[in-house]
């Protein structure tokens, strides 16, 4: 019995571990289906991990994008606001031009009723204004070209933003698409195996009603279209050359005449000759150290010494060493080159010693060689020409504007005469200088009325022509070449 248990039980031991041994390859196919979704996990980790890489490195190239376009655009923002100021001061300029413009008009026609009368000094001032316009019309159209250049700068630059911005999208759309081709192969083509097809959207009756109409055109008219597009290039060719020619004719008339050096101008004492001081001044060993920056000497007509200086020489200090030369031969003085320059919109209450001193500070300096002229306008300013050397003058006019007892007052340069309107100050005649003048000698007469040995500039006089009799200065613009009641006025009057 205990054998039959036995084996019963060995034979149950044996079913038991025949029915046990299947699952063993259940489990291991189990593990390696485990290990592979391990494997792909870690495969898709590590590729979401390089997709975040590539994301945020495209991230900062286009926050680095938008940081640069926003400093081109706050460029462009002060650029406009800069521009858009200079236009308002332009803007500004033509309105006061403007109403000087309109004032002016208003009193020319005053002037033009009242013809028939005696020209009151009123009348005198409106035409030594009138000679003014034509500079202030010159500089209108100059301010109207500039406003065209800046208008055509800010189009300019916003074509040239706008590309940009487009190149800069172009751009980052290319990086875009190569990081997906490269992070995301194509797929594979299906294996139902379709095609594509291109599908066309047919016109409308209407537009093919127009073609039908266009290609029913005559010939005639078709070679003249293809004239006319052969000829186009050639009239844009013609049209860009007559621009440049005018650009560089506008630029020729803008340069400025070029500076004459300074001269010293020797006056002999008693009966020295010219060629006596300018052997003492070649001979000099006070001036042996500067014999190179003078020029040749020359003898003026007035049998005076004229010494040429070289152009950066300092003009007064070699002045001073030929005086000292020279001493009991002669006396030299400097002769500069002259400028005249024109001060507007002056306080009624200046004068000429606080426009002087208000020249002195812009100029900072402690003397100054000028001759001031100042009148009053017809409302109420002053306005002044200044006459004095060059090189200040050119200093004055950069400036544009210029403080003068409390006013901020404009500067430009005067206008300057035609050589038919030049007055000589030998015979106070018109169209020529008094270098070349073989007329009378009338350098003592007053310009004003014609009386002997007066300056027109202390005179107080009734205004008289020196030749004619009439109501104006000697050889004035609106002389007319006629007697005042049928005689001179130099003879006596018939009883």
């Amino acid at each position: 019995m205990d054998a039959a248990t036995t084996g019963g039980v060995k034979k149950g031991r044996t079913t038991a571990h025949s029915k046990a041994s299947p699952t063993v390859p259940q489990a291991a196919g189990d593990a390696k289906e485990v290990e592979e979704l391990r494997k792909q996990l870690e495969e898709r980790s590590r590729e979401n991990e390089r997709l975040n890489r590539n994301m945020e490195r495209l991230m900062e190239e286009m926050s680095g994008l938008r940081v640069l376009m926003q400093i081109n655009g706050e460029e462009a923002r002060k650029r406009e606001v800069a521009a858009r100021e200079e236009v308002v001061k332009l803007r500004e300029d033509l309105r006061r031009e403007r109403m000087e413009r309109e004032n002016m008009a208003t009193l020319l026609a005053t002037f033009i009723e009242g013809a028939g009368q005696s020209p009151s000094a009123g009348q005198q001032q409106v035409a030594n204004d009138a000679g003014l316009n034509h500079s202030a019309r010159k500089r209108q159209h100059q301010q109207q070209r500039r406003e065209q250049q800046l208008k055509e700068q800010q189009l300019k630059e916003q074509q040239l933003k706008e590309q940009q911005r487009q190149q800069q999208q172009q751009l980052l759309n290319q990086r875009w698409q190569q990081q997906l081709q490269s992070d995301f192969p194509p797929l594979p083509e299906s294996s139902e195996g379709g095609t594509w097809a291109e599908v066309t959207r047919s016109k409308p009756r209407s537009q093919n009603q127009q073609q039908q109409q266009q290609g029913a055109r005559p010939k005639q008219q078709q070679q003249r279209q293809q004239q006319q597009t052969q000829q186009r290039p050639q009239r844009q060719q013609q049209q860009s050359q007559q621009q440049q020619r005018a650009q560089q004719l506008q630029q020729e008339k803008r340069r400025p005449p070029k500076r004459r050096p300074d001269e010293i101008l020797v006056v002999p004492v008693g009966e020295v000759g010219y060629l006596e001081m300018y052997t003492a001044i070649r001979e000099s060993p006070l001036l042996q150290p500067f014999q190179r920056q003078i020029g040749v000497g020359k003898r003026t007509p007035s049998n005076h010494l004229r010494l040429q200086l070289a152009a950066d020489t300092d003009s007064a200090m070699l002045c001073a060493k030929i005086n000292e030369a020279v001493t009991g031969k002669g006396t030299a003085r400097v002769v500069a080159e002259m400028s005249e320059v024109v001060i507007s919109d002056i306080d009624p209450l200046a004068t000429e010693d606080t426009l002087r001193k208000a020249i002195l500070d812009r100029l900072e300096k402690e003397a100054l060689v000028a001759t001031i002229t100042m009148w009053i306008r017809f409302d109420g300013t002053q306005r002044a020409k200044v006459r004095l050397p060059r090189t200040e003058a050119e200093h004055l006019i950069d400036g544009r504007r210029m403080l003068v007892h409390y006013s901020s007052c404009p500067i430009r340069e005067a206008p300057k005469l035609p050589a038919a309107s030049e007055r000589c100050y030998r015979c106070l005649e018109r169209g020529h200088r008094a270098r070349t003048c073989t007329g009378v000698d009338r350098s003592n007469v007053c310009v004003r009325c014609g009386e002997q040995s007066l300056k027109a500039a202390s005179c107080k006089n009734e205004v008289k022509c020196l030749a004619y009799g009439g109501r104006h200065r000697f050889a004035a613009a609106e002389c007319r070449g006629e007697y005042v009641d049928g005689y001179h006025p130099n003879q006596p009057k018939q009883q």
